[in-house]
C-alpha cells in the first residue's frame, strides 16, 4: 500500500501541530497558529477548514458582505478605552453564538430571537437582554454610519430598522435597602480603595459614574483633611 501523502504546511513542536503555511488570502502572506491537534489527520482537517474561512472570508469582502462578528470586533477595539468596554464585550461574548457567522443585513429581530429566547430561558431580565439588543445596534448603525471599505461603500448598506426590545413593565427588581450590619458586612469584604469609594457613594448619594471618575487632584482645599480609613468614619 502506498503512503499516503501528507498536507505540506504542518509542523509538530512540543507535541501539538502547527500551521505554516503560505495563505495570499492572509495580510502577511503567511498564515502561522497552532491547530491544537495532537492528531496529524485532525491538524490537516483543522488546516483545509481554516483555509476555506479565510478564501470565504476575502470571498465577502471582496463583494463588500462582512459578518456581525466582524464587526464587532472592530467595534470593541474602537471603544477599547471607554469604561463601558468589558459590559460591551461580556454582551458580545453571549450575542456572537448566534449572530457570529451571520452577515451584517442578516441581523435583525428574526434572528435575534434565538438569542432572546435563550437568554430568557436561563432566567435573564429583560433589561439585560435589552442591554445585549443595544449593543446590536450600536455595531449595526457604525457599520452602516461610519465604516467603510478600501472601495468607500459602508459595510452595511443601509441604516438598520429600530430593534424590538422586551417590555419591562412589572417586571424591574424590587429596591432593596440594606441594614446596618448588611452594610458593615458589604464594607468589610471590599478592598481598602473601594471601600472608600463605597463609603462615599453611599454618604453622598452620588451614582457610579460622578464616584468612579472622581479625581484627587479636584479636592478642594478645605476638604484635604477628609480621608476616610475606617468604619469609625460611617454616620448613622
Amino acid at each position: 500500500m502506498s503512503k499516503r501523502n501528507k498536507m505540506p504546511g504542518l509542523r509538530l513542536r512540543g507535541g501539538i501541530w502547527h500551521i505554516e503555511k503560505r495563505c495570499k488570502e492572509c495580510k502577511s502572506g503567511w498564515l502561522h497558529e497552532s491547530t491544537g491537534k495532537a492528531s496529524r489527520s485532525e491538524a490537516e482537517a483543522y488546516l483545509i477548514q481554516r483555509l476555506a474561512e479565510l478564501k470565504d472570508e476575502a470571498r465577502r469582502k471582496d463583494q463588500g458582505f462582512y459578518t456581525f462578528e466582524e464587526a464587532a470586533l472592530r467595534y470593541l477595539e474602537e471603544i477599547a478605552d471607554k469604561s463601558s468596554a468589558d459590559t460591551v464585550a461580556m454582551h458580545l461574548d453571549q450575542l456572537l453564538p448566534f449572530l457570529g457567522r451571520r452577515p451584517l443585513e442578516q441581523v435583525h429581530d428574526g434572528t435575534l430571537k434565538a438569542y432572546v429566547d435563550h437568554e430568557t430561558g436561563r432566567g435573564k431580565a429583560p433589561k439585560s437582554i435589552n442591554n445585549g439588543i443595544g449593543v446590536v445596534s450600536a455595531v449595526l448603525n457604525r457599520a452602516a454610519r461610519v465604516w467603510r471599505s478600501e472601495e468607500g461603500t459602508p459595510w452595511l448598506r443601509q441604516a438598520p430598522p429600530r430593534l424590538s426590545r422586551l417590555s419591562t413593565k412589572g417586571k424591574q427588581a424590587k429596591p432593596y435597602p440594606l441594614s446596618w450590619a448588611e452594610q458593615d458586612r458589604l464594607f468589610g469584604e471590599l478592598p481598602a480603595h473601594l471601600e472608600e469609594a463605597a463609603l462615599f457613594a453611599v454618604n453622598t448619594g452620588c451614582r457610579e459614574q460622578e464616584v468612579c471618575q472622581l479625581r484627587w487632584e479636584w479636592e478642594g482645599q478645605r476638604f484635604r483633611t477628609w480621608r476616610p480609613r475606617s468604619s469609625s468614619c460611617r454616620s448613622r
